[in-house]
């Protein structure tokens, strides 16, 4: 087991692989701040709220966190986790009130700020490089 870990300390990430790591990680801070942004508008400051987006925050630099360690399971559950979000934006999106609506654009903006490097971490070199932890 020793000689596994030695060898796949010395193997290098693309530089694809880094871009989309500090991607993620900037996609979770502008993530919390728009969150808590549009959670105060819409209803005010809340504490459940900020708790909420506060584990939103946590969970993502988690995974981050471990998709940047070589682990292929974050970075499914992200990207499960952007679909989602995904499609209950599109669910939501025709019964907004007009007045809410910049909202939605907003989350959008979000999400694809967080597919982009889910993306670029399912190309070629950076398969190869999570293969190499397998």
């Amino acid at each position: 087991m020793a000689h596994v870990n030695s060898t796949t300390a010395n193997i290098q990430k693309p530089t694809q692989v880094k871009s989309a790591i500090s991607l993620l990680y900037v996609y979770a801070v502008i993530g919390i701040l728009i969150d808590s942004t549009l959670s105060i508008l819409r209803e005010g400051f809340s504490i459940g709220s900020l708790v909420l987006a506060t584990t939103f925050f946590l969970v993502n630099v988690f995974l981050v966190f471990m998709i940047s360690r070589g682990k292929t399971w974050p970075r499914n559950l992200l990207l499960f986790f952007l679909l989602f979000g995904l499609c209950s934006i599109l669910y939501y999106l025709p019964n907004v009130k007009a007045g809410f609506r910049y909202q939605f654009i907003i989350m959008g903006i979000k999400f694809a700020l967080g597919v982009i490097p889910i993306i670029v971490l399912y190309l070629k070199p950076a398969k190869q490089w999570f293969e190499t932890f397998r």
